[in-house]
């Protein structure tokens, strides 16, 4: 790779930071989902799973790098038999040469891929990024913005693919950790009482700049976010209504159609129907 990696001099904002731990028998999956906003990094550094994407199936082991560009829609299985852990962290404002934005990985290079002697110093410096973005002062998060750029250039020098911004607040940090949980979690009963003490803010306050950011209050986004989950469903599965309404978080068959209704003008099966219908005339 030559020049410089980021357009225009332009550099990345990091969202959010996290090492994952799982023990033995723990279960951990993620289903069907995606990050409309920001793009995700998974550092795979314990255990062994499998990310679904791009409708394909991707193993990943210790050493691997796993990447999601912006939008982009995924589900991840991991081995219960054995601990993982996995290094995680997202960003908004990503521009690379020669590559759309909100996009990292050109399309011919594959979405799970390992990153060989790079890890070790990768690693490193996520651990540097993640401590510097859990501190308090002004210069902390700007500190793990700067982490974030060397990071995500150690990782273009690891995959060998060709291809002086705003700080970042920590409203902004704390909003689009509400919606990365919201993401990971949707079919789960979520409160808002519990994403105040996942971003460690009171529930007013969470709710004010959550509106502010997105226009929508935390819970009416998740509502959101789970109709366009089960649109993406009924368009790619052959599943029943009534599992699709489970899947995404409804124990109630007529809630859910009463509330897809709201949001679409029509039934879920009328949206299938219309779906496969608009398919056949390509």
């Amino acid at each position: 790779m030559s020049g410089t990696l980021f357009a225009n001099h332009t550099l990345p904002r990091l969202h959010y930071a996290s090492s994952l731990h799982w023990n033995a028998g723990e279960k951990y999956n993620r289903s069907l989902h995606n990050h409309p906003d920001w793009v995700e990094f998974l550092l795979i550094t314990k255990g062994t799973g499998t990310c679904v994407v791009r409708g394909e199936s991707y193993h990943f082991e210790p050493g691997c790098l796993v990447v999601y560009n912006r939008g982009e829609w995924h589900e991840e299985y991991t081995d219960a038999s054995r601990p993982r852990e996995i290094l995680c962290f997202a960003c908004s404002n990503l521009y690379i040469q020669g590559l759309p934005p909100g996009t990292f990985l050109s399309p011919h290079v594959p979405l799970v891929l390992p990153i060989g002697s790079h890890f070790e110093i990768v690693k490193q410096r996520f651990h540097t990024m993640l401590a510097e973005a859990h501190k308090e002062s002004p210069q902390a998060t700007q500190i793990a913005d700067y982490m974030l750029a060397i990071v995500l250039t150690e990782l273009a020098g690891a995959i060998d693919q060709t291809p002086i911004h705003p700080q970042i607040s920590k409203s902004i940090r704390a909003v689009a950790q509400a919606q990365h949980y919201i993401h990971s979690h949707y079919a789960e009963d979520i409160t808002l009482r519990e994403l105040s003490r996942t971003t460690f803010l009171s529930p007013f306050h969470l709710s004010r700049i959550f509106k502010s950011q997105t226009g929508y209050s935390p819970i009416q986004y998740l509502i959101h976010y789970r109709m366009e989950v089960a649109k993406r469903y009924l368009l790619t599965t052959s599943d029943t209504i009534d599992e699709i309404a489970h899947r995404v978080g409804y124990t109630s068959s007529p809630h859910f159609q009463n509330t897809f209704r709201k949001f679409t003008g029509m039934t879920a099966g009328q949206y299938r129907k219309c779906g496969k219908l608009h398919t056949m005339k390509q």
